[in-house]
């Protein structure tokens, strides 16, 4: 006999008239539903599995949509399944359940729309599922939940990103970063774009290069602190502009590497030395976020990091091609911890 449990969990037991199962009720319900005579062992478990709720008591219209949902059936199906089980679609009850249905429908479009854009990009390992025993099954279905709800096109590519990151390699992104996605409005979602754009890679980190942020440069661009705030609100990111910004000490000899797309340059410093990389640093979510955002970088500003360092750097290179170049030969470019 079929599994009942998962509908009686989701649907609401009401002291509504049970339906009575007599003779050749097993024919109507298959009828009903589109099975046809059930022939195999699947339809007649169906049938008895709809029949079974009836006769718990469960309200009639509630296994009707429980099976509309499975069949993703059209809206007229819909009411033509109404108006065979004895409701009126255009009543309360029928207009309820058309619209948990269309709600549904809406939710798996926007997953499959998802799917679609996630797919390319996943490994061969992920493909094949040869990967599933590493993954958290509850964090995968959550990461599905959530991007049910999306349909813009900019943020359901964020999604298929997201997705695609943690098929390929388990707790690529946080509970926290999904949470933070999943809450995003639109124009917090464009305030983290603009951010983004002023990203470099510093030794594989992604530092968004901002210093000085009440100054007229960014004053031009509409840049305002308040977005920066805002923005640490969310949990993206941490904005210190009451110094020169968080910075890092050397304890050794180091060379690192800067670098944006195809181009970028070496820095060098000293045992001790201290140097600052801006008022804005990102938080967990904020760097798994970034690389996944498709922000357009900002012109110059490969070079203006180069100009930003050079006054504490004990010797810099040329921007050059990345990583081709001799210059970054024996340059910390991975594994760089902000």
């Amino acid at each position: 006999m079929a599994d009942i449990s998962p509908i009686k969990a989701n649907l609401n037991v009401d002291t509504a008239e049970t339906i009575k199962a007599g003779g050749g009720f097993v024919d109507t319900v298959c009828k009903m539903f589109g099975l046809g005579q059930y022939s195999s062992k699947r339809q007649k478990d169906q049938a008895r599995t709809i029949i079974e709720v009836a006769q718990l008591g469960i309200e009639e219209e509630r296994a009707l949509v429980e099976r509309a949902k499975v069949r993703a059936i059209g809206m007229a199906e819909v009411a033509a399944i109404l108006e065979a089980g004895g409701l009126n679609p255009t009543s309360s009850s029928g207009r309820a359940i058309q619209s948990e249905i269309h709600q549904a429908e809406w939710k798996q479009a926007n997953r499959d729309a998802v799917w679609e854009l996630a797919e390319p990009m996943l490994t061969d390992d992920a493909k094949s599922g040869a990967s599933d025993a590493s993954h958290d099954q509850d964090k995968v279905f959550s990461i599905f939940e959530r991007f049910s709800r999306v349909s813009t096109n900019e943020m359901q590519l964020i999604w298929a990103k997201i997705l695609a990151g943690e098929l390929n390699k388990p707790e690529s992104f946080s509970n926290s970063t999904l949470e933070i996605v999943s809450k995003l409005s639109r124009s917090d979602a464009e305030d983290f774009l603009r951010v983004c754009s002023y990203v470099i890679l510093l030794g594989g980190s992604p530092v968004p290069l901002l210093h000085n942020i009440v100054s007229e440069n960014y004053r031009r661009q509409n840049f305002e602190p308040e977005l920066l705030w805002n923005l640490e609100r969310l949990g993206l990111l941490n904005y210190r502009p009451e110094a020169k910004g968080r910075y890092i000490e050397a304890f050794n000899d180091v060379a690192i590497a800067v670098w944006q797309g195809s181009r970028g340059f070496r820095m060098e410093f000293a045992k001790g030395q201290r140097f600052f990389y801006g008022e804005v640093y990102f938080t967990r979510p904020g760097m798994e976020l970034s690389g996944v955002c498709n922000a357009i970088p900002q012109a110059n500003v490969l070079e203006e990091a180069r100009l930003y360092w050079s006054t504490s750097a004990r010797s810099l290179s040329e921007i050059c091609p990345y990583p081709d170049s001799p210059a970054f030969q024996g340059c910390l470019r991975h594994g760089f911890r902000l």
